[in-house]
């Protein structure tokens, strides 16, 4: 939210990751593609950008429960830029992959636990600004997102210690 903040109110983006998996939620709001997003992750900084106004920013921001709405304002003396971006494009989805499971102890048996798969993508989208000299800056970003198969965690079944009296183990169906 505070990378699309940035961009729109024209600030130079000087560093960017995005999500390493597809966030739904950060969709583009018009075509529904992935692309631009930021990270902001400790210990590393993944999103810096550039108040180069000559003047102070205040960021203030809101939320709405009901709408579900986060909302970034920068307040500050406009000196005449503009930003804005195009709708990101997708060059290749990548599928999920086959589901995987991996069986373990700590759930109880035949239980399952499972994580969503995830596509990968690769997507770009120009940024633009117009400086308050109205000269144009473009800068195009890439996104790789990789992708993330389903993955279930199966609680282990009971192990089985009967035997038949010849010390044979029994398989399923068998009966003495």
């Amino acid at each position: 939210t505070l990378f699309r903040t940035a961009m729109n109110s024209g600030m130079p983006i000087s560093e960017r990751r995005n999500h390493s998996l597809v966030v739904s939620y950060y969709a583009d709001p018009v075509n529904g593609n992935p692309g631009t997003d930021a990270t902001l992750y400790e210990p590393n900084v993944d999103f810096k950008f550039i108040n180069d106004t000559g003047g102070y920013l205040l960021l203030q921001t809101s939320i709405d429960y009901k709408k579900q709405e986060l909302v970034f304002t920068f307040w500050g003396k406009s000196d005449g830029r503009k930003g804005s971006y195009t709708h990101p494009e997708v060059t290749k989805w990548i599928p999920a992959g086959e589901p995987q499971e991996i069986i373990v102890t700590t759930l109880k048996p035949g239980e399952r636990k499972c994580q969503n798969a995830f596509r990968g993508a690769v997507t770009s989208f120009t940024y633009t600004i117009i400086n308050s000299s109205s000269e144009k800056v473009e800068r195009v970003f890439d996104s790789y997102y990789r992708p993330l198969p389903q993955i279930c965690m199966v609680g282990a079944p009971l192990a089985s210690t009967s035997t038949p009296a010849s010390g044979v183990p029994l398989e399923v169906g068998d009966s003495f």
